[in-house]
């Protein structure tokens, strides 16, 4: 069976949500005044930790969510965390979830848009390969052409139709061009 985090976050951020004033604090104090213990108690704010501390025995202390990564560092005593700091942690953890996953579907929007664009140059590359290879052979073709024994006008009609096919097809290569 698999967890799904971000289901089990919900569910526990909506619990706490729902049932707000059924005791939870109040059983978590009764758990550390009865054990013989000195506990840590994480609390979401240090307003909430003036309320909490005058209720738990002298060696527990209080900490909170912004300095617990100081906090713990050193300790081995037992943690203990009130409801209002899980809620938060639920809560905080889904909002980064849902922000990750919008910029997941925003990447992969712009990933799809990056593929289509890809696409379309790489069929205008192509159709810019076969003018330029028919530019190439026509190049070619004209000069292996032999003009012996052509008369004069001729001659110029022949070079003047190959140079209007050339400028025709270099026109349409530019026009095709795409622009910055």
């Amino acid at each position: 069976m698999t967890m799904n985090i971000k289901k089990t976050l919900s569910a526990v951020s909506q619990y706490l949500g729902f049932t707000r004033r059924v005791g939870h604090t109040h059983t978590m104090i009764n758990g550390i005044i009865n054990n013989d213990k000195s506990v840590m108690v994480v609390v979401p704010t240090m307003d909430m930790g003036r309320h909490i501390k005058p209720l738990i025995k002298k060696d527990d202390s209080i900490i909170t969510l912004t300095s617990i990564d100081n906090s713990l560092r050193g300790h081995n005593r037992p943690i203990v965390f009130d409801n209002t700091a899980i809620f938060s942690i639920c809560t905080g953890a889904l909002d980064e979830i849902n922000r990750l996953e919008r910029s997941i579907l925003d990447l992969n929007r712009e990933n799809c848009t990056l593929k289509s664009s890809i696409n379309v140059l790489e069929m205008q590359s192509r159709k810019d390969d076969d003018r330029i290879k028919h530019l190439e052979d026509m190049v070619q073709e004209w000069k292996n052409m032999s003009y012996e024994g052509e008369d004069e006008c001729a001659l110029k009609d022949v070079i003047i139709e190959n140079h209007i096919k050339c400028i025709m097809t270099l026109t349409s290569l530019i026009r095709d061009y795409p622009k910055p």
